[in-house]
C-alpha cells in the first residue's frame, strides 16, 4: 500500500522524466485529481505532534488514550498522531 502523498511523489518522477502527468496517473491508475490535491491538515497536526511530543517524556505510561484526556484532545486525532 501506498499513502497518497507517495502515489503524488510517484507521479511527479514519472513527470520528471517526460510523460504528462495524464499519461502516468493512467499508467499508475489514479484519479486526476489526485495529482492537484494539497493536504490543510498539517499545519493543525503540528502544534498537537509538539503537543504530544512534549507531553509523552513526563508520563511514559500513558497511551493514547489516557494522553487525549490529559492534553484535553480529541481522541481520534490523538490516536492518528500517536501511530
Amino acid at each position: 500500500m501506498m499513502t497518497p502523498s507517495e502515489r503524488r511523489d510517484t507521479v511527479q518522477v514519472l513527470v520528471r522524466r517526460g510523460i504528462s502527468q495524464r499519461k502516468a496517473l493512467r499508467y499508475l491508475g489514479l484519479s486526476r485529481r489526485i495529482a492537484s490535491y494539497a493536504p490543510r491538515q498539517a499545519a493543525k497536526d503540528q502544534a498537537v505532534a509538539e503537543r504530544l511530543l512534549a507531553a509523552s517524556p513526563k508520563v511514559p505510561r500513558f497511551g493514547y488514550r489516557r494522553m487525549a484526556a490529559w492534553l484535553d484532545l480529541g481522541e481520534a486525532r490523538v490516536r492518528r498522531l500517536w501511530r
